[in-house]
C-alpha cells in the first residue's frame, strides 16, 4: 500500500511541476504570413521563418509579417 501512495505522489509531483512549462510551451507559438505570396507557417518561438523560398518575390525572400 505505502508503494502505491508513493508512486501516486511522485506521479502528482511530477505533473505538477511540469504543467507550467506545458503552459508555456503551448503559448510560445506564432502565426507568420509572407506579405509576397500569402503562405503561412504556424511555427513555435519568436523568430520570423527562413527568408528564402519565395517565388513571387523578385529577390527570392519572403517578407514574414506576424498575423
Amino acid at each position: 500500500m505505502k508503494k502505491i501512495l508513493a508512486v501516486a505522489a511522485m506521479v502528482a509531483f511530477i505533473l505538477v511541476a511540469a504543467y507550467p512549462a506545458v503552459i508555456q510551451a503551448a503559448g510560445n507559438f506564432s502565426n507568420w504570413k509572407c506579405s509576397q505570396c500569402g503562405m503561412e507557417r504556424h511555427m513555435a518561438g519568436q523568430k520570423p521563418p527562413s527568408a528564402s523560398g519565395c517565388k513571387v518575390s523578385n529577390d527570392g525572400k519572403h517578407i514574414w509579417f506576424r498575423n
